[in-house]
């Protein structure tokens, strides 16, 4: 399977357990064509590092305890999406943040 494939594999896990838990991620649905932008990697990498797109899920990440999201993806396998660098880094702090605003035990 490609990098391209996996991270398209990825987005939709997250998507598929976010409306499992009660949350509609409709700006992330949107953003990735529900995992078949054809530019996935490029859509990803400005999700994932766009101050923005925290801005926006911040609220989803403190209410949801269970929700999971694209950064804990790329933070558990970072090399497996083909992600650059900075967006790899990217991921890293947000989840770090994530993990002092959630009561959920992330990755």
């Amino acid at each position: 399977m490609s990098q391209t494939d996996e991270l398209r594999k990825a987005v939709r896990k997250v998507i598929e357990q976010n409306i499992a838990v009660g949350y509609r991620p409709g700006r992330f649905i949107q953003a990735t064509e529900d995992g078949t932008a054809s530019n996935i990697v490029e859509v990803c990498e400005h999700l994932l590092t766009n101050p923005a797109t925290l801005e926006h899920i911040e609220p989803a990440v403190r209410m949801y305890a269970d929700l999971l999201t694209l950064e804990e993806e790329v933070v558990r396998d970072p090399e497996r999406f083909g992600l650059s660098e900075h967006a790899r880094v990217s991921a890293r702090e947000r989840l770090n943040w994530f993990l002092q605003i959630s009561p959920k035990t992330r990755s």
